[in-house]
């Protein structure tokens, strides 16, 4: 952690007329259960894509860009052809796209493991996004072609005040390291955190403490300054 921008995360929110923002843990769901999922995460991987070509343009490029992807996406045979086919229009790197998973896709082993095996064989990196709150298998966890452990912030935010916080996350960080990934600290908010951490050798964090969630516009003057 050396204070470089190494990445930014595409997320989506639905603005209500009445409720206001409305959390993706609200209406992913349904979008997942009415089969709209699959043209909201097209249309987000595409939009992310878009995002890195003006960014490439303008020297301002954010390094890679994360994008939450469903089980229910890598579950259709269709879905390394659609993102091979946003990545060639746009002329981006494929490594530039990270693809977020949970662990409750790395469960899905069966299902999944070609389909990441295909886009991962494109270029594109993928990470397990809140790591320690799900019940994925480490062996299957070894096979799939996983770059990135995501602590979840359940931990972070009790990393400086439970004896039991602080070594399940120095855990993750050393069985992340021995497998090669990488690992990011979800949800950092203050500066003991961040000392905590780089003492446990985290790679990255993300957090409220570097920046709260910003519309592309704004990212562009982070990127800048």
């Amino acid at each position: 952690m050396n204070g470089q921008i190494r990445g930014a995360e595409a997320l989506v929110r639905w603005p209500h007329p009445t409720l206001g923002y409305v959390s993706p843990d609200r209406f992913i769901p349904l979008a997942e259960a009415s089969g709209l999922i699959h043209p909201l995460g097209k249309f987000v991987i595409e939009d992310a894509c878009r995002r890195l070509v003006l960014w490439n343009k303008a020297g301002l490029t954010p390094g890679r860009i994360a994008v939450n992807v469903s089980p229910l996406q890598l579950m259709r045979s269709d879905f390394a052809a659609e993102v091979q086919q946003a990545i060639l229009e746009s002329g981006i790197e494929a490594a530039q796209l990270e693809m977020e998973i949970t662990e409750r896709v790395v469960l899905n082993f069966d299902e999944i493991a070609k389909r990441m095996t295909e886009l991962a064989a494109m270029g594109i990196r993928f990470a397990v996004d809140d790591f320690g709150t799900g019940y994925a298998s480490l062996q299957h966890l070894h096979r799939l072609p996983i770059s990135t452990l995501k602590i979840d912030r359940s931990f972070i935010q009790r990393l400086c005040e439970s004896s039991r916080s602080y070594p399940i996350v120095k855990a993750i960080i050393e069985l992340a390291h021995s497998l090669k990934m990488q690992v990011i600290a979800e949800g950092v908010e203050d500066e003991d955190q961040l000392l905590l951490l780089r003492e446990l050798k985290c790679d990255c964090i993300q957090g409220f403490l570097l920046s709260r969630p910003l519309p592309p516009e704004d990212i562009e003057d982070l990127l800048r300054n």
